[in-house]
């Protein structure tokens, strides 16, 4: 399948899903979630693949929603064309929700391990995003943040934050919109892996080629047992 906004490629028993929107920093709009969903959705039935790595092109990961077609296209959630999606609709709301909500929980759900392959500032939806992969490599320059809050919303479609930091961690970041770095998100058993921009893909192949080593079917009943256990906590 041809491809807009990302970009897919296999390599060995590898599907890597690269963004393609670098002169907007990968920001996330309604073609990218889409077509994210059909290559995620092809990984998924390649019985050749055995891992996915997500990686975005140019100078960051991801920004996060692309802010600039959410309030001027209200009409892709059926909200009235002369107002914004956020003001007075409830529905479209709703659908708004529960659309970027699907995007993220079919990385999430996916049977076959997860690598988000990070760079560069991931804010909000960037953040969350890598967050439902399985494993997170980050170069040295990243930074984690999410600035929602300061816009006087939650911005939580996925509240990802006291899972990968921790309760009170995960207040002051939210509440301040202050910045984690890759060490410290380390640290905090975030992140799996830091290491420089120049080596990043190569770390993070490195441990996608070991996890297509082992068996498929025992990798994929750890990550569903393991993804029903954070069900259960909540």
């Amino acid at each position: 399948m041809a491809y807009d906004t990302i970009l897919y490629d296999v390599r060995d028993a590898v599907a890597i899903v690269t963004m393609n929107r670098p002169e907007v920093r990968n920001a996330q709009n309604e073609e990218m979630k889409d077509e994210l969903d059909i290559a995620f959705r092809t990984a998924e039935s390649d019985d050749a693949v055995r891992v996915v790595v997500l990686k975005g092109a140019g100078r960051c990961f991801s920004a996060g929603h692309d802010l600039k077609q959410l309030p001027r296209d209200p009409g892709s959630f059926g909200a009235a064309l002369d107002r914004p999606w956020f003001e007075g609709n409830e529905e479209a709301f709703r659908q708004f929700t529960y659309k970027v909500l699907g995007h993220f929980l079919t990385l999430h759900y996916l049977r076959k391990p997860t690598i988000a392959q990070v760079h560069g500032p991931c804010p909000a939806a960037g953040w969350v995003l890598a967050t439902m992969c399985d494993l997170i490599v980050a170069s040295d320059d990243t930074t984690f943040y999410d600035p929602v809050a300061r816009m006087a919303t939650a911005g939580v479609e996925v509240l990802v934050e006291p899972w990968d930091l921790g309760i009170r961690k995960a207040k002051e970041l939210m509440w301040t919109g202050d910045k984690i770095t890759a060490q410290e998100a380390q640290h905090l058993g975030m992140v799996n892996k830091v290491t420089t921009q120049s080596d990043l893909e190569r770390v993070t192949m490195g441990l996608a080629n070991r996890i297509a080593l082992t068996p498929p079917g025992a990798v994929q009943t750890i990550k569903r047992s393991l993804n029903e256990t954070l069900d259960l906590m909540g």
